[in-house]
């Protein structure tokens, strides 16, 4: 009897796991995201350093840009520069546009991510949006976001994509 019920553990286990998968997509805390994207206002001129992490395809560490005015740089890191180009990272695998010129650029990203994403989701398939924020001048930025997901098939696939930003300053 032991040896049964040891037996239909491990199936339970899967049974329960399974029927706690639940699909949608769930911005934590996105009353706050639009609030602090309302109040966002750019400087004339900013640095920012990120990097874009994703489980299929890696760490890629060192992205920077430079914005005065109206004017943009964006810079790969050297390692990097051998096997790709800028315009790579414009469109890139299934994330898109991962060059962020400013703070408004990566707050439009995520943004028309979970636009995206709500629109395509289907019912074997979860997203779990998360933004951490830094704050200059009193307002807040994107210091940090992860999007996380779950894709039900025949089997659990999932991931997590997003970016760190390093480092951001700016001047007037």
């Amino acid at each position: 009897m032991v040896k049964k019920c040891l037996l239909l553990l491990p199936v339970f286990l899967i049974f329960v796991s399974c029927d706690d998968f639940k699909s949608g997509v769930y911005f934590h805390d996105y009353e706050e995201f639009e609030y602090n994207k309302n109040a966002w206002v750019e400087p004339a001129s900013s640095m920012i350093e990120y990097n874009f992490s994703s489980g299929n395809v890696g760490v890629f560490q060192g992205f920077k840009t430079i914005r005065s005015g109206i004017v943009s740089e964006f810079t790969l890191p050297d390692e990097l520069e051998e096997e790709y180009s800028k315009e790579d990272f414009l469109d890139f695998c299934s994330y898109g546009n991962i060059v962020f010129y400013s703070v408004t650029d990566l707050y439009s990203y995520i943004e028309n991510r979970y636009e995206y994403i709500k629109e395509y989701c289907d019912s074997d398939a979860r997203y779990d949006i998360y933004v951490e924020y830094g704050t200059v001048r009193g307002i807040k930025y994107i210091k940090e976001f992860t999007i996380e997901y779950e894709i039900k098939e025949n089997l659990m696939v999932d991931g997590t994509y997003g970016v760190e930003v390093v480092s951001y300053s700016e001047s007037e």
